[in-house]
C-alpha cells in the first residue's frame, strides 16, 4: 500500500519552474507564471514547494481561475509579513528579503486532471484541491501554510 508521502509525488506532474533562490522580484517571477498559464483562465490549482536537502516540500495549495492575479496578491502579502502572511515570510524569505529555498511553483489547470491524488476520490477540481491540501497537512504538518485542512 502507498504512502500518503507515495499518493502525493506520484500525483505531482505538471509544469513548473525554478526561482532559485533569486531576489524577491514580482515582476519576473510574474512574468513567468503568466508564460506558465498563457493567458488561459481556466480553473487551476497551483502547489508552492520548497527544496530542501532531502525533498520537495509543497508548503501552499491554492486555486484560482487566475493565478497570476491570485499571485500578485500573495507577493504583497509575502512582502509585507503580517497577518496570514507573517508565517509566509518567516519560512520562505530570509532577513534581507531571500529566498532561503530554492522555490517552485506547479500549475495543473483543470483540462489536465484526469485522476485524483487519492485512489477512489472525486477528480473534481475542488475535491483534488482538498486532497492535496489533506496529503500535504499529514506529511509535511509543519511546513503547510494553508488553514483549510490544517490539523488544529
Amino acid at each position: 500500500m502507498l504512502t500518503k508521502k507515495d499518493l502525493l509525488k506520484q500525483w505531482q506532474y505538471s509544469f513548473s519552474f525554478p526561482l532559485v533562490n533569486v531576489n524577491l522580484e514580482q515582476t519576473v517571477i510574474l512574468k513567468q507564471i503568466e508564460q506558465l498559464i498563457e493567458g488561459s483562465f481556466q480553473d487551476n490549482i497551483y502547489i508552492l514547494y520548497i527544496v530542501s536537502e532531502l525533498d520537495i516540500v509543497p508548503v501552499y495549495v491554492g486555486r484560482s481561475k487566475n493565478p497570476l492575479n491570485r499571485w500578485k496578491a500573495h507577493f504583497k502579502g509575502l512582502v509585507r509579513g503580517q497577518g496570514l502572511y507573517e508565517k509566509w515570510r518567516s519560512l520562505l524569505l530570509d532577513t534581507t528579503g531571500k529566498f532561503k529555498y530554492e522555490v517552485g511553483l506547479f500549475v495543473v489547470p483543470d483540462s489536465v486532471l484526469s485522476q485524483p491524488p487519492i485512489p477512489g476520490f472525486p477528480c473534481t477540481i475542488g475535491s483534488v484541491e482538498y486532497q492535496l491540501v489533506s496529503l500535504i497537512s499529514d506529511t509535511y504538518p509543519n511546513t503547510l501554510l494553508n488553514h483549510e485542512g490544517n490539523r488544529r
